[in-house]
């Protein structure tokens, strides 16, 4: 599967207000999520390790900023 980002979300302000390192770390959230039908694990420790991140997501932080859904497990 592919994922689509959209050019508005460079509009969006909470998108905006993410450090780089924030928005790597969720277009690599998106992309697992794509390769596994949406869901991903809620384990910040374990998706660093599925995503080859430096350091764990801030998962919370895009659950509120409405960028995932808390519907994962």
């Amino acid at each position: 599967p592919w994922i689509k980002v959209h050019r508005c979300v460079m509009r969006n302000p909470e998108w905006v207000e993410l450090s780089d390192s924030e928005r790597g770390q969720l277009i690599s959230l998106w992309l697992l999520a794509a390769d596994r039908d949406g869901v991903i694990v809620a384990s910040p420790r374990l998706l660093q390790q599925l995503c080859f991140m430096t350091k764990p997501p801030n998962i919370r932080k895009f659950i509120e900023l409405g960028f995932i859904e808390n519907g994962i497990c």
